[in-house]
């Protein structure tokens, strides 16, 4: 629900399979995907010479919307590992706190219709 990878080393983190874009709801990699193979990881969407996003391939394989995602996510130029994180915190770290929040203004919403959680959406 809330939970995703947050980039480091690119070396954990499995293109498709894996909550890891910030920015798209589910934090999943949507629509259609040309040229990637199952357990393809983060690091080879990445030019290793130049050290940036291959734009190309990506664009390519994930289409111009999600590659705009992608490519908004700064690489690390340390060698920090690919870590799980929070996204509902600053810090990453999990909180009741947060958790509540999250939970509270899903039910805001629910009053307002359908429940929104993301990556899945309920019905009344």
């Amino acid at each position: 629900m809330g939970a995703r990878w947050m980039i480091g080393n690119e070396r954990k983190v499995d293109i498709l399979k894996d909550n890891w874009l910030s920015s798209v709801s589910g934090f999943k990699v949507m629509g259609p995907v040309r040229g990637i193979e199952q357990g393809a990881i983060v690091s080879d969407l990445i030019d290793s010479d130049l050290r940036c996003w291959n734009q190309e391939l990506i664009s390519d394989c994930l289409g111009p919307v999600t590659c705009s995602h992608i490519c908004s996510i700064p690489l690390s130029w340390s060698n920090l590992e690919d870590s799980i994180i929070w996204h509902f915190e600053k810090d990453g770290m999990f909180s009741v706190k947060s958790t509540y929040h999250l939970l509270r203004k899903n039910v805001m919403l629910l009053s307002q219709g359908p429940l929104v959680i993301p990556g899945k959406s309920y019905g009344r």
